[in-house]
């Protein structure tokens, strides 16, 4: 049975709940605890820095369902029959891959950054603003630190793609394939 194209748009303000209508509950899930997650996670831990990733889940989820509500009837039973959630365990193994294998190192890193992050927004610079109310030309500093560690880690990033390109194409020479060679037993 067709789906009402009206009730799909209308679910499909919520992210998450066009797919759950049109059938792929799993997909639906993924994308509305991804979508409620960053909202959550954002509050509770009062870092803006998740925010922006609030209306790419809105648009992602919003497209995707009306995408899926405009498929032919038999592609959309074939996506119900195939209904996955977004991320799955295997799709780390890929992840590994890229990363050469020290996966666990850069999430480490990671939670550290976002931890030092969430120590430093919220416990720190509280006290530091009080203490240096009156200081101007100090505070500006503090104030534009968070701009300047972006626009560093930004710019490393930048020298390492660079840099880090020029080293594995030195590495790895580029050889032409020649043809196979034939071999004494290849006539026989």
């Amino acid at each position: 049975m067709r789906k009402s194209k009206f009730l799909t748009f209308f679910w499909s303000l919520l992210p998450g709940a066009g797919q759950m209508y049109l059938g792929l509950m799993r997909r639906g899930v993924s994308l509305m605890a991804l979508f409620f997650g960053a909202i959550a996670v954002s509050g509770w831990l009062n870092i803006g820095l998740f925010l922006f990733a609030i209306p790419v889940i809105w648009f992602y989820a919003f497209f995707d369902s009306m995408n899926l509500g405009s498929l032919p009837y038999d592609a959309l039973q074939y996506r119900r029959a195939c209904d996955d959630f977004l991320w799955k365990p295997s799709d780390m193994e890929g992840l590994k891959k890229r990363l050469g294998g020290k996966t666990q190192i850069w999430a480490g890193l990671g939670c550290i950054a976002l931890g030092l992050y969430v120590l430093l927004d919220n416990l720190l610079m509280p006290y530091l603003r009080r203490a240096l109310a009156h200081s101007g030309l100090f505070w500006d500093i503090v104030n534009s630190l968070p701009t300047l560690v972006v626009a560093l880690a930004v710019i490393a990033l930048g020298f390492y793609l660079v840099i880090g390109r020029n080293k594995r194409e030195k590495e790895i020479p580029f050889v032409p394939y020649q043809g196979e060679e034939e071999s004494e037993h290849d006539g026989e």
